[in-house]
């Protein structure tokens, strides 16, 4: 027992948690990376502002050990991009790296100059977009304030003035070539309103179906399809031939799940009853008695009576046993036979213009099944069950036509895009050509070498550009990367809300209460001992948050179930000769508390005052006591570890009995929780209130009110604080 509680008290009063305590560890062994991760977790846990800080303190110091020499080993020319960000990403965390940080930065830029070697070799060749290119990888890399941000600036400043003099250079008949002008001055960051290439493309590449001729081979008339479809009235025009129509029905077996219902007997237990009433009847009479000298003495006779009627209703129950049937389902198949229609034809579309001709052909079909037969149906049976086949021709036709239209709309698009690389491929009208071309891109088409360095020369882009344009750089969003850490930054305690208010706001306690009722002449002294069960919540507010003057409110309840351990009530004999009631075993009891108080909350200690109205109901046998009280309280905070506050309360009196001293009745006692690391909360309570109590006399019906009298209690139990 004595090595179980220096156990709980060396857990209660320890200054760091175990992530904390294994962080220092590896610390002092020297082990950098592993403590450097492991106060990196302890910042993570649940702990108070001030542990935090430590925690941050100890981070920083074992990083700048840690990342001084290999920031120190780093070699100029074997340093990377990829390096300067990882290293960025952990010296950033600590003010106290800043300085390596700037190390790390200088390597960076010389990296970077190093690199815009190229940028300034094809700036010197007069090829100023190329070198833009070559530049803009590396810029990053620099600080806002390098002096090559101003050469770079003045690159993309000249290369916006020579696209917006292109583009205004071009005539309005070329609107996708002006689209894509645009487009390219947006991505070097000039600002202008244009539509997008493909929206300028869209009406060369539009295209109308202009009608059709539908024909159909003898065998297809089921179908009965139009001779001609209408369209645009211009346009592409295209012949809509149907052939190898069927009509066929067959039998299709398939598998069906279902579900079958079925009984099992199972004997269960039936609680029957039966009631049994039984009237008794007791007369009751009238004696009328006066003294006769005659008699010599007294003389009574009956001048009356009546009957007390008493029904006793008596239920008797019992079990037995009895069979019933029960219903479980069972999944199961079946073979079932159905018959089916098939109804198919095959297209053939021919799509022509002045741009070409083309062939296009697919296939329909439409099923359909009939209601399910049994096996052993006749073939012929089941066949004739098959849906009959107008309604199949008819989905057919319709399929047939829509079909037909889509695959004239697509063989349309394919000849306008070849009549579009035609158009590209005809210089003598170079806006015309290029449009064709842009247009053509726009819609899929992949540019040959030729075309590519045509279309490119225009848009002032390489012609390797146009093979993937949305690989372009976008150069209107160029700035110094910002590598930020993820800096630690404290998080408000959310699970333990001990951590950040100071104290659990709700308190479950579980534990065990003994009671002991005012000593009373001639009887047993009330006593009972059992289950306790309370909650006690912490509500409060202070000026600095945490810290500072403000209210606590701190209402609670308890329910008590407990055995009666006191001996049994002693009657005297009864002269009335009626029989005494039995003395319950049971005892129980409930008490409620709204505590309010003001007071001063510092980080380490807190005192309020304030009273506490309390509502004490207690029930032992025969005894019952009961009243309201209005004590004055106090409260005491102590956090020598802020994360495990020891918590007392005490009260004495009564409000309103004050002026008749310390011995007034009233309620007088203390409550403490006293923290067990993690485990919780060890709750201890002793309490004497002075309550109104009443007890029996000389018999069971004989009540007496003994006005206010002691009752004592002891709680102690575990509280687990939310």
């Amino acid at each position: 027992m004595r090595s179980l509680l220096v156990l709980m008290l060396a857990g209660c009063w320890s200054t760091h948690t175990p992530i904390m305590k294994q962080a220092r560890d590896l610390e002092s062994a020297g082990q950098l990376a592993e403590a450097e991760q492991a106060w990196g977790r302890a910042m993570r846990d649940e702990v108070t502002l001030s542990e935090w800080r430590r925690s941050r303190d100890h981070l920083c110091a074992v990083m700048l050990e840690r990342m001084t020499p290999e920031v120190a080993a780093l070699r100029a020319d074997a340093f990377t991009y990829d390096q300067a960000a990882a290293l960025h990403r952990q010296l950033r965390q600590c003010p106290e790296t800043a300085p390596l940080d700037a190390e790390v930065i200088a390597l960076e830029e010389q990296l970077a100059e190093r690199s815009l070697a190229e940028a300034d070799r094809l700036e010197q060749a007069g090829d100023r977009y190329a070198a833009i290119l070559a530049a803009h990888p590396h810029m990053v890399h620099l600080r806002a304030e390098h002096p090559r941000w101003a050469w770079f600036e003045g690159l993309l400043e000249a290369r916006r003035a020579e696209i917006q003099a292109r583009l205004d250079a071009t005539p309005a008949g070329a609107p996708v070539t002006r689209a894509a002008l645009a487009e390219v001055l947006r991505r070097s960051g000039g600002a202008v309103q244009a539509p997008t290439p493909a929206e300028a493309a869209a009406p060369a590449l539009a295209v109308k179906l202009a009608g059709a001729t539908v024909t159909a081979d003898p065998a297809c008339a089921a179908l009965a399809l139009p001779e001609t479809l209408d369209g645009a009235g211009e346009g592409y025009r295209f012949t809509l031939h149907v052939s190898g129509c069927t009509d066929s029905t067959s039998v299709s077996q398939e598998t069906i799940p279902y579900t079958e219902t079925l009984y099992r007997t199972e004997v269960q237990a039936v609680t029957r009853s039966q009631t049994t009433r039984t009237t008794t009847i007791t007369p009751t009479y009238n004696v009328n008695c006066y003294t006769s000298i005659n008699a010599g003495g007294q003389v009574c006779t009956t001048v009356g009576y009546y009957n007390d009627i008493d029904v006793e209703e008596v239920t008797e129950t019992w079990e037995e046993e009895v069979e019933v049937q029960v219903p479980y389902e069972v999944e199961r198949t079946r073979q079932g036979l159905f018959g089916v229609r098939a109804v198919g034809a095959r297209l053939a579309v021919e799509t022509t213009s002045a741009d070409g001709a083309r062939s296009s052909s697919g296939a329909v079909s439409q099923r359909g099944r009939g209601p399910e037969q049994s096996e052993g149906t006749s073939r012929d049976a089941v066949l004739a069950t098959a849906p009959a086949s107008a309604g199949l021709q008819k989905a057919a036709r319709e399929q047939a036509l829509s079909d037909a239209r889509d695959l004239a709309a697509k063989a349309a698009a394919a000849l306008r895009l070849d009549a579009l690389v035609r158009a590209g491929a005809d210089r003598s009208d170079p806006v015309a050509a290029r449009e064709a071309l842009l247009a053509a891109w726009t819609a899929g088409h992949r540019l040959s070498a030729t075309e590519a360095a045509f279309v490119a020369e225009a848009l002032i882009v390489p012609p390797d550009a146009l093979a993937d344009w949305e690989a372009l750089p976008r150069l209107d969003a160029v700035a110094p990367a910002s590598v930020e850490a993820e800096l630690p930054v404290f998080q408000l305690p959310k699970v333990n809300n001990t951590v950040s208010k100071g104290y659990p706001p709700v308190l479950a306690t579980i534990g065990f209460a003994h009671h002991t009722g005012a000593e009373l002449a001639g009887q047993p002294t009330r006593t009972a001992a059992g289950l306790y069960l309370g909650g006690a919540y912490n509500i409060g507010w202070v000026t600095g948050g945490n810290r500072g003057f403000g209210v606590h409110l701190s209402p609670s309840f308890a329910l008590i179930y407990q055995k009666r351990t006191s001996e049994d009530y002693v009657f005297p004999p009864n002269a009335e000769g009626f029989p005494n009631e039995e003395e319950q075993t049971n005892a129980a009891g409930y008490h409620l508390n709204l505590g309010a108080m003001v007071g001063y909350r510092a980080r380490r200690a807190g005192l309020f005052v304030g009273a506490s109205p309390q509502l004490t109901g207690h029930l032992i046998g025969f005894y019952n006591a009961r009243s309201v009280l209005i004590p004055p309280t106090a409260r005491l905070e102590l956090r020598v570890i802020e994360r495990y506050p020891i918590l007392i309360d005490g009260w004495w009196g009564d409000v309103r009995t004050l002026s008749q001293g310390l011995d007034a009745p009233g309620a007088r006692g203390a409550q403490i929780w006293f923290p067990l690391v993690q485990y919780g909360y060890l709750y201890g309570r002793v309490d004497t209130s002075d309550l109104r109590t009443q007890f029996k006399g000389l018999a069971s019906y004989d009540d007496i009110d003994a006005g206010q009298q002691p009752l004592r209690s002891v709680v102690i139990g575990l509280s687990t604080g939310f």
